[in-house]
């Protein structure tokens, strides 16, 4: 009888633990935009995390588990940013992929890397963001490189040697990048002739233009975000502004919806392409099909939203449990994972070294200029 008892009872007990291993999901923070000025890209990233997450749920998940996309609204507030990364600290998840936009993630990166929890933006590409600490990592290219390569673009692939650069004196990210573009022009040689400052949601950009003409610039750089770039490159053409305009990663196809014919002929950095070489890109190209045909998302947005969520899971395999340091080692020793971005290898300041891409927007959608392999 005292064996049939003990037998029930590890019986029941070794049921309770591997139930409770499959129903216990691995909590993964995502803190984006539902809201705010931010949101258009929010709306699709949280898609694009419940899509990847899914995907890897429906082949057996991670440790035994199922990988769980926790949303944290921050509204488009840098403020709410801070309040959401300390409410996934109080919840205890194992993570965090986000943000979105560099402002909050500088934000974000502070109180993660104080509560050594693991965060991977995917594409946020501020310098300062990854040496905030080691428990922050990123997808992404930074803007050093960013600025470097669209330097090079505008002095010997456009052969212009006066530029002009207008500002979104509301986001870190712009500024920053700005400042990094103009010292790497002028190392090249080049003159800035004009900088002009706006802010977000402006409705009328006529008074920076017309003083931006009379400086006579070759070309026209704005590191700014899709929807502000696109009224502000629609407004130059109907004062018939005809130079050259080229942007940053915060460019991406959804500007056909705000410009249309306008940006046809323009350049912007990116992470991947349709038609770039790297066999995961091709291989989730259904994937993307799939998604964007119920909603408007970017195909950059997705692969760099697929890498993070499969770097994140290799990692916690790698781990073989939901330790955040082991994660964190783990992560910093991520070496050839086949991303959809690119083979990513991490370095010691937890960026990863692979290619950039250069666009060009076409008639209907963006085309391969040119990579550059750092």
């Amino acid at each position: 009888m005292k064996k049939l008892v003990l037998f029930v009872i590890f019986f029941n007990f070794s049921f309770y633990t591997f139930a409770n291993s499959e129903t216990n999901s691995i909590k993964i923070a995502a803190i984006y935009a539902r809201d705010g000025i931010a949101s258009v890209t929010g709306n699709q990233i949280y898609e694009a995390l419940h899509y990847w997450a899914n995907n890897i749920n429906q082949k057996g998940g991670i440790l035994n588990r199922k990988l769980e996309i926790v949303e944290y609204n921050h509204k488009s507030s840098p403020l709410m940013a801070k309040v959401m990364a300390r409410k996934a600290i109080e919840d205890e998840v194992t993570a965090v992929i986000g943000c979105g936009w560099s402002t909050f993630t500088l934000v974000v990166a502070k109180e993660l890397q104080n509560a050594r929890i693991p965060m991977i933006t995917p594409y946020s590409t501020h310098v300062d963001i990854t040496q905030i600490g080691d428990y922050i990592f990123r997808i992404c290219y930074d803007d050093l490189l960013q600025s470097e390569v669209l330097a090079k673009l505008v002095y010997h692939d456009l052969n212009a040697k006066k530029a002009a650069v207008l500002i979104n004196t509301n986001q870190q990210y712009s500024i920053d990048l700005a400042g990094l573009f103009d010292q790497q022009f002028q190392k090249l040689g080049g003159q800035i002739v004009y900088e002009g400052d706006y802010v977000e949601k402006q409705t009328n950009y006529e008074d920076i233009l017309s003083r931006m003409i009379e400086a006579n610039p070759d070309i026209c750089f704005i590191p700014g975000y899709a929807y502000d770039s696109s009224i502000i490159i629609k407004q130059a053409k109907r004062m018939d502004i005809s130079i050259t305009f080229l942007g940053s990663d915060g460019w991406n196809s959804e500007m056909y919806q705000y410009a249309a014919d306008e940006i046809i002929g323009y350049y912007y950095t990116t992470h991947t392409h349709i038609d770039s070489a790297h066999p995961v890109s091709q291989q989730i190209i259904k994937d993307f099909q799939i998604l964007s045909a119920v909603n408007n998302i970017d195909f950059t947005h997705f692969s760099l939203i697929h890498d993070a969520v499969y770097l994140l899971a290799d990692a916690i395999n790698r781990t073989g449990s939901l330790n955040r340091q082991e994660i964190r080692n783990q992560l910093a020793e991520t070496r050839n994972f086949p991303g959809a971005t690119g083979t990513i290898s991490m370095n010691s300041s937890g960026n990863p070294l692979k290619p950039i891409l250069i666009l060009q927007f076409g008639k209907k959608q963006p085309i391969l200029y040119k990579m550059f392999h750092p």
